[in-house]
């Protein structure tokens, strides 16, 4: 079943959000002031209320030592879970 990129990009900052916390960082706001990015448009990235942008993704990944194929596909199949639910 294809998922829709606004599933996608819940998914996405769903999957980050959890990566940040989970992280040695343990937070959003010490995560921001390690990347040297504004702690306010980063927490909004993180609530699906501002679109994320690939580079602070990546940079996020490669902060917090986790592998893109393996972010991904963790966000394609909390797509497809989210999908399923609605």
């Amino acid at each position: 079943m294809p998922v829709g990129v606004d599933l996608l990009m819940d998914a996405a900052s769903h999957e980050l959000r959890g990566a940040v916390y989970a992280s040695h960082y343990g937070n959003p706001k010490r995560v921001a002031e390690a990347l040297g990015i504004d702690y306010s448009n980063f927490t909004r990235n993180l609530n699906g209320e501002v679109p994320l942008k690939l580079a602070t993704v990546f940079a996020v990944l490669e902060l917090v030592d986790i592998p893109v194929t393996e972010f991904f596909s963790r966000v394609e199949q909390t797509a497809m879970r989210l999908g399923a639910q609605r």
